[in-house]
């Protein structure tokens, strides 16, 4: 049998207490391809991305002994590749703008092909995971980068297989999210292309292995870590005490000076980008006389009142235009650091605004100050129902809750005290906010701590609880999460809300899992018979709903496909959903279709439950079709039952109702 390869910790404490540099080697191979492909995406330059990992692994040399506790250092490396990255743009002055405009550059210059996912996805890539939890992000890079088993990725971090699965699925999830908010829509292939992405990361070209290595164990001596033996000669010591340090020093310098070329040019780049997009925006910015309008001051101060003023012009006159200028400051709100764009709120705070201006102006700012700073967009914006940017704050608001849940947790209880969040109705303004972030809320919180989850619940007054637990769902993987949901819901909701409940939580099973899926669902959570028919009834409104969408009409084969399988999993309702559904299906199927399918069905089963939806139907927009529907059903008491509900036939010579009770008595046959 192979013998495992040994862990991060492992080749860490080998190198430490042993100063085998082979171990630290180990580390570099393992890590070099990460460390190499984030500095470039993030800076976008090879030579540049060369010194920041260098860097990075002098770090790592430095750091070593605080870091034996770490199951995986993949986070760590990702996260310090990124930082020096972002330092050696910084020294080279205004980082953020020049990467904004970078990134501008890379959309005019090299458009991305279609359907690369992952050319894509780069240039936002590595914002995206560091916005993520450690936890989420160091699943991520074990599973992607290192591309490890499920059951790799629970040994490395001490937890179970199931636990494991549940985490990546989770983290995955998280990542597109956060990419989705950058403008990478990566669908279904997000998996694939993260695996085929770091891949070909991998073999890319990177600083070999050895110099990093060996630099980086040179640095860290000395910056004060372990002096490994091999770098200790006896020539050396014998001759003096400064030779390492002064040997270290000088091919330190010597790499800084080689690079210092390459960090020139990239100014040179970016200022150059710099200009175009500011000459972008003045051109941009018109007015409807085709004049220029004073949109900043002579600092570049914005003019805000005027920037919403011209944006509003254009969305009637100048579509494209408006489009042009409305990234351009989009770009530059996303230059700013958070005290920045925060001071600008204060200064619209005090402009006179319309109500219009005001809700263009919140819209521009609030993806940048959620990118930056959720925490600061919740405490900025607007909560009420009616807010221009009320998706975007209940996005802040998870975002929130997964950066620093016990802060946002403060935060949320304190507002309900002080009675933000009071309205007239659960259903309505502020009120119905509180409902969307308590539901936010509880689907964060199932799947990490149910407890806390069900207390939350049980805490909220009894006309909020079920749209709390049905509402913002994202997934129900795992039988544990089904039945927690399952027990909260049972516990904290009253009897006649439960099943509603329960059949709500269809939306968050595997969209692949079909009738299957829900009769996995019923034996995970041992759904009794009013929560089967409401997950049926639930089941086949949605199938109906998805066919006649996809194809504009509707067949009897989805509704004989329900049939066989509520047979087995929902016998008691399987009659009734039936003639429901045919009763309601619209314009979709025609209603004399409709009607010769239940009385199909009818003639199959020997049971009135399919009929009667269709009665009720029938008496309120065709009273005769009822009635001839009636007259085809040959028992006498159960004709006479439903003539009594629908009503005798007006006029027994009604020609239409003669033709429908032919059709209806031949289909009967």
């Amino acid at each position: 049998m192979e013998k495992p390869a040994p862990s991060d910790p492992e080749l860490l404490a080998e190198w430490l207490g042993q100063q085998r540099e082979p171990a630290f080697h180990a580390l570099v191979a393992r890590y070099a391809g990460l460390v190499h492909a984030t500095a470039r995406r993030t800076c976008g330059d090879d030579s540049m991305a060369a010194e920041a990992s260098q860097l990075t692994f002098i770090a790592l040399a430095r750091k070593a002994k605080s870091l034996t506790s770490c199951a995986s250092l993949g986070g760590w490396l990702h996260t310090t590749a990124m930082m020096q990255a972002k330092n050696l743009i910084r020294k080279s002055q205004r980082e953020n703008r020049k990467r904004q405009l970078l990134q501008a550059a890379m959309e005019i210059e090299a458009p991305h092909a279609p359907n690369d996912v992952w050319k894509e996805m780069q240039p936002i890539l590595d914002d995206a995971l560091a916005a993520l939890s450690d936890k989420d992000r160091e699943a991520l890079l074990l599973r992607f980068y290192r591309s490890l088993t499920i059951r790799e990725i629970a040994a490395t971090l001490g937890i179970a297989t199931d636990a494991a699965q549940k985490r990546i699925n989770r983290a995955t999830e998280r990542l597109r999210e956060k990419l989705t908010r950058r403008g990478c829509q990566a669908g279904g292939s997000l998996s694939a292309a993260l695996l085929a992405g770091f891949a070909a990361d991998a073999q890319a070209a990177v600083p070999a292995v050895s110099l990093l290595a060996s630099k980086a164990i040179a640095a860290g001596a000395v910056g004060g870590g372990v002096v490994p033996l091999a770098f200790i000669s006896a020539g050396t010591m014998k001759t003096t005490s400064l030779a390492l340090p002064l040997i270290a020093l000088l091919a330190a310098g010597a790499w800084f000076a080689s690079q210092r070329q390459a960090i020139v040019s990239f100014e040179d780049r970016n200022a150059d980008l710099e200009k175009r997009l500011a000459m972008t925006t003045k051109a941009s910015v018109r007015d409807g006389s085709g004049g220029s309008r004073l949109t900043a001051d002579a600092r570049g101060t914005p003019n805000w009142k005027a920037i919403a003023e011209q944006l509003i012009a254009m969305q009637t006159t100048d579509q494209a235009g408006y489009n042009k200028v409305w990234r351009s400051w989009q770009l530059r709100l996303a230059s700013m650091e958070k005290e920045t764009l925060a001071s600008e709120l204060d200064r619209i705070v005090r402009l006179e605004l319309s109500p219009e201006e005001n809700a263009l102006l919140t819209k521009m700012f609030v993806e940048p100050v959620i990118d930056k700073d959720p925490e600061l967009a919740l405490k900025r914006f607007p909560h009420d129902l009616a807010s221009p940017v009320r998706s975007e704050l209940a996005g802040a608001w998870r975002e929130w809750i997964r950066l620093d849940r016990a802060k946002a947790l403060a935060w949320f209880d304190a507002e309900i005290a002080a009675g933000t969040f009071d309205g007239k109705s659960p259903t309505s303004g502020k009120q119905g906010t509180r409902i969307q972030f308590e539901a936010i809320l509880f689907d964060e919180l199932l799947g990490d701590d149910p407890e806390m989850a069900g207390r939350r619940i049980a805490a909220l007054p009894e006309g909020y609880r079920h749209d709390t637990v049905a509402n913002y769902l994202k997934q129900l993987l795992d039988e544990k999460a089904q039945m927690d949901f399952a027990i909260i819901v049972r516990t904290h909701l009253p009897a006649a809300e439960q099943a509603r409940a329960i059949a709500s939580g269809l939306r968050c099973l595997p969209s692949n899992g079909g009738y299957a899926g829900i009769t996995a669902y019923f034996e995970a959570i041992r759904a009794t018979p009013s929560e089967r028919e409401a997950c049926a009834n639930e089941a086949l409104s949605n199938e109906i709903v998805s066919i006649v969408h996809n194809t504009g009409k509707l067949t009897r084969e989805p509704i004989d496909r329900f049939r066989e399988w509520a047979k087995v999993q929902a016998p008691d309702a399987m009659e009734r959903l039936t003639g429901h559904h045919l009763a309601t299906l619209g314009t979709s199927m025609p209603v004399s279709e409709a009607v010769a399918l239940a009385v199909g069905y009818f003639a199959e089963s020997g049971s009135d439950e399919v009929l009667d939806m269709m009665f009720q139907m029938q008496r309120r927009y065709m009273v005769a079709n009822a009635q001839a529907l009636a007259a085809s059903i040959s028992d006498e008491a159960l004709r006479e039952r439903f003539l009594d509900r629908v009503g005798k036939p007006q006029s027994p010579s009604d020609a239409r109702a003669e033709k429908l009770k032919e059709s209806f008595e031949k289909q009967s046959r």
